[in-house]
């Protein structure tokens, strides 16, 4: 599975990370809840965080069995 960080997150994980989740990771919020043990410095529990996955927008319930790319959005600054 090809798991893709923006923003903030891409500079503290790396920009892509390929990765075989247990078969217990099966939602968005299990692999968040995984990522975030691996990475405590990442704010991966944000609740204005992003995830698409297969380019549709996810919430931690949803399934990841069948994805093939992951991404994690943080919210955009602008003015």
């Amino acid at each position: 599975m090809r798991i893709l960080f923006f923003g903030r997150l891409g500079e503290t994980i790396g920009r892509e990370l390929d990765l075989t989740p247990p078969p217990s990771v099966n939602t968005v919020g299990a692999l968040r809840r995984l990522l975030a043990e691996r990475h405590p410095d990442a704010d991966l529990n944000g609740p204005r965080l992003r995830v698409c996955v297969d380019d549709s927008v996810a919430g931690d319930e949803d399934p990841i069995d069948d994805a093939s790319e992951i991404a994690f959005l943080p919210p955009l600054s602008g003015g």
